[in-house]
């Protein structure tokens, strides 16, 4: 204890102008006694020392008397010290932390910049100047065959933002262009795969509602007919506003409020043709060789996608329908059981014409409907295999215990696709007889995927293969009977579909309808 000691010298050194006694205090763990001793030995004063701190008072001196010099202890300076020395230890230990904690920092940030292998250079308003590290290329142009380089993608974006936010005139719509963005990125698939599509969370959710049954749009089922930049309008719904401003099955709409729909996937021509309620979307449309532009007004459409009826003076049944969504496959069971289960009909025509598809599970589930559960060699009844990039297969089977006993024909023409052709395909293929023209061949299985915001993304992810092992992707499905339509009237055989459309099926002057009943009154009745 240095203080101390000193302290104590001076104390008595101080006894040669006045020889007042002294008071030494000393601690068994600070001092040496011996120490004290020779400080002693140098004053010519009387003087005690205090030795043992067990036995003495630090405020008396040997001989009892209280200690006066200093009016404040040592003890009370001690503690004095004590707490400075712990206030300088925290607030060094406070600084320290700060102090790693920014370093910790800087460090990163110069790791990440390493890391990246470039950095901008700002030069004014013409943007920034990039300047790559020498192994910039090395470390990030490796990539390997379809693999997404996302550092040049993150910084390429870092450019483009950094020219907006200096140059652009306008405001941004930052969510916007989030969306452009994602777009962008599935649109890049497009080339391949036009069924691929971004959905922003808005329009998720009113594809949700369409494939429900329920949506707001202008009433039209359509396809993607790339040979002539649009798409193909499979049916119109009845009382529609697509139907009251003329728009006819069969026309191809080429432009939606002047943007054209050739470079478009069949999603992104649907929400540009759909939108809010109440509003109109101006359409340019090929019918034959006429063009048309007209202005459709976007309403709430409850699709009627299953309609059925007896055919005339038979007991043959007829159930047309327009497309598979949860709401079809509700009508359907409805409607066989009315028919079927109730015995009006001894047969029955399923009439798919230009029905451009839906959901494929509700496909399946409607055809497990008909088949019986064990048609196969292994007791099973295998309806379709999906097959994934891998080549990995899923086998789907039928599982409900049920079926229908009665005779089925299905009608079928160039416009029936996707999960219209796993119905007839999976019918066609456990001998059911299926009528009328090759189907549009697409044989393939998209998936929606969305994601932790809302919105979501769609693509191809499988092929389909029917029970008989046929791929019809680009085929299509060749008819038992192949039946050309011959049009009647004003009627074209795009526009037959009865549950698409107010017309009424027409037994005597449809060739495809009419073939349809001659073969199931001659299987039931021969």
């Amino acid at each position: 204890m240095e203080d101390i000691n000193k302290e104590e010298k001076d104390h008595i050194d101080g006894e040669e102008k006045d020889t007042a006694s002294v008071a030494v205090e000393t601690g068994c763990e600070d001092k040496n006694r011996e120490d004290i001793a020779d400080s002693l030995e140098q004053n010519t004063a009387s003087g005690t020392s205090g030795t043992d701190c067990e036995d003495k008072n630090p405020d008396e001196t040997v001989d009892g008397s209280d200690r006066n010099a200093d009016p404040q202890s040592e003890e009370t300076k001690e503690e004095v010290q004590g707490k400075n020395r712990r206030t300088r230890t925290k607030k060094d230990g406070r600084s320290g932390f700060i102090k790693g904690v920014a370093a910790g920092i800087v460090l990163c940030l110069i790791a990440g910049l390493l890391y990246r292998g470039y950095i901008y250079l700002p030069v004014g308003k013409n943007g920034e100047i990039l300047v790559k590290f020498p192994y910039y290329e090395a470390l990030h142009g490796n990539k390997e065959d379809g693999e997404l380089d996302t550092t040049d993608i993150l910084r390429k974006t870092d450019e483009i933002k950094d020219l907006i936010k200096r140059n652009y005139l306008y405001e941004q719509n930052p969510q916007r262009i989030s969306d452009g963005m994602f777009t962008g990125l599935i649109y890049g698939l497009v080339g391949d795969d036009s069924y691929a599509a971004y959905y922003s969370a808005h329009n998720y959710e009113s594809e949700q509602k369409s494939l429900k049954g329920s949506y707001v749009g202008i009433g039209v089922a359509v396809t993607k007919d790339d040979a002539n930049g649009g798409v193909l309008v499979g049916s119109v719904t009845a009382g529609g506003p697509a139907e009251s401003a003329g728009i006819k099955a069969g026309d191809i709409i080429t432009e939606a409020d002047g943007k054209s729909l050739a470079e478009l996937s069949l999603d992104e021509c649907v929400a540009l043709i759909s939108g809010e309620e109440g509003t109109e979307v101006a359409l340019k449309l090929k019918r034959g060789e006429e063009e048309l532009e007209l202005s459709v007004k976007r309403e709430t459409i409850k699709e009627i996608s299953v309609r059925y009826k007896v055919a005339k003076g038979t007991n043959i049944g007829y159930l047309s329908i327009s497309s598979f969504t949860p709401t079809t496959e509700q009508d359907f069971y409805a409607a066989m059981d009315e028919l079927a289960e109730n015995k009006q009909v001894d047969g029955m025509i399923i009439d798919l014409r230009n029905n451009s598809g839906g959901d494929m599970n509700v496909a399946l589930r409607m055809v497990d409907e008909i088949l019986k559960d064990d048609l196969g060699d292994d007791g099973k009844t295998l309806l379709l295999n999906i097959e994934d990039k891998n080549g990995e297969l899923e086998p789907y089977y039928a599982e409900d215990e049920h079926s229908q006993e009665l005779p089925i024909v299905v009608l079928v023409n160039g416009n029936s696709a996707s999960a219209s052709e796993i119905f007839s395909g999976v019918l066609k293929d456990y001998g059911y007889t299926v009528i009328g023209e090759k189907t549009f061949g697409k044989g393939i299985v998209q998936s929606i995927y969305q994601l932790s915001d809302g919105s979501a993304v769609k693509f191809t992810t499988d092929y389909y293969i029917l029970p008989n092992g046929e791929r019809i992707h680009g085929v299509g499905i060749e008819p038992s009977i192949t039946v050309p339509f011959e049009n009647y009237g004003d009627m074209t055989s795009d526009k037959v579909n009865y549950a698409g459309n107010d017309n009424e099926p027409d037994f005597d002057n449809d060739i495809q309808l009419r073939t349809a009943l001659d073969n199931i009154m001659e299987q039931i009745y021969s």
